[in-house]
């Protein structure tokens, strides 16, 4: 235990109410903070949320079409690479499931483009791009495996593209990685 005599605390007292006085009369005037600049009025303010991230990849194109998705009881499909890569499909009415691999089916999309590399998009209030869910397909990409075989809400987005076969990634397959 540290012993301080009565002339050493006399001492200091003084020096510690001047740093007091001093940190209480200037306050936060030694602080420079910038003014507050207000938008051009020309530039229009469209607030999305509070605490909503905007990934650098989502379009305002593709935003209003998960809206639209949305409000409509319906899909986003987006096939990159297609004369048409936006399409908003209907939900069937009702409880029914539709399933990616389903949708993946009967749009025609695997018999158009073959082995396809998928992710789902799915939507929330608190993200523009949504949450991203991988859809993993069997080795030769033709069919939804069925741990990722997500049953479609409204708004979700599926991005579709051709798969990329590359060694590294057959041989990851093999291993088992992916």
């Amino acid at each position: 235990m540290i012993a301080f005599s009565t002339g050493q605390i006399r001492r200091s007292a003084p020096v510690a109410a001047l740093l007091f006085a001093a940190v209480l009369t200037t306050g936060c005037s030694s602080l420079s903070i910038p003014a507050f600049k207000p938008p051009a009025p020309d530039v229009p303010y469209q607030p999305i949320g509070e605490g909503v991230s905007l990934a650098g990849t989502a379009t305002q194109d593709m935003y209003q079409r998960v809206r639209q998705a949305k409000r409509e009881n319906a899909i986003v499909l987006e096939v990159v690479g297609d004369e048409q890569p936006t399409r908003v499909l209907p939900l069937p009415p009702g409880q029914q499931s539709v399933f990616v691999s389903t949708l993946l089916q009967q749009t025609g999309v695997l018999a158009k483009i073959g082995a396809v590399d998928a992710t789902l998009y799915r939507y929330t209030s608190d993200s523009v791009s949504g949450i991203p869910m991988a859809v993993k397909m069997s080795e030769d990409g033709d069919q939804v495996r069925p741990e990722s075989d997500y049953a479609l809400r409204a708004g979700d987005r599926l991005q579709v593209s051709e798969r990329k076969f590359d060694s590294l990634n057959s041989l990851m397959e093999m291993v088992g990685l992916l």
